[in-house]
């Protein structure tokens, strides 16, 4: 009987586990556990960054994270089609419409229809939004400061560049399909 080689010492438990049970089902063999790892440990460290600077930094403003995101799409980019905000957030235009109308309740950004095309809706910061972002930005880069100080600046630049590298396989997928690319 063969024994399992022991874990990289670097695996989280979660990774432990999940190797565990797919060698209990047979799939550890045929399933790209890189892959995997690669992308859940990507989710998972997303995740845990996100819900970080929600607590300390965005709970404090009556933030959530996705409207933190807006506001930083419309502090960076200036007034945007409503449409384009949502693609530069990550979030579906429906999302964005229960955003946008908790951020105009606080006075935190603006609609507005384009002159002649009635359609289309464009969305602004407030001068109380610029001022918020001002502040906040700040505030929330020492944050992320904070939760990457584990990896010292070449850590920090290679983890950037990788991530890049994975975006544009994305988003290479997205444009010819799943295994055409």
């Amino acid at each position: 009987m063969s024994r399992a080689p022991a874990p990289d010492p670097e695996l989280l438990p979660a990774e432990i586990e999940v190797g565990e049970r797919l060698r209990e089902l047979g799939l550890d063999t045929a399933l790209d556990l890189d892959a995997m790892a690669a992308l859940s440990n990507v989710f998972r460290a997303a995740n845990a960054a996100r819900s970080q600077l929600e607590r300390s930094v965005l709970t404090v403003h009556d933030l959530s994270f996705t409207a933190f995101t807006v506001l930083w799409v419309l502090w960076v980019w200036g007034e945007h089609e409503f449409r384009d905000v949502a693609a530069n957030s990550g979030i579906t235009k429906g999302t964005l419409t229960g955003v946008l109308s908790t951020l105009e309740r606080r006075q935190l950004v603006e609609r507005r229809r384009h002159d002649e095309d009635r359609r289309r809706l464009y969305v602004a910061l407030t001068r109380r939004g610029t001022s918020l972002m001002s502040k906040l930005f700040v505030t929330f880069n020492r944050g992320e400061s904070a939760i990457a100080a584990g990896l010292d600046p070449g850590e920090r630049h290679e983890l950037a560049r990788l991530l890049r590298k994975l975006q544009r396989s994305v988003e290479g997928v997205d444009q010819s399909g799943p295994g055409n690319g």
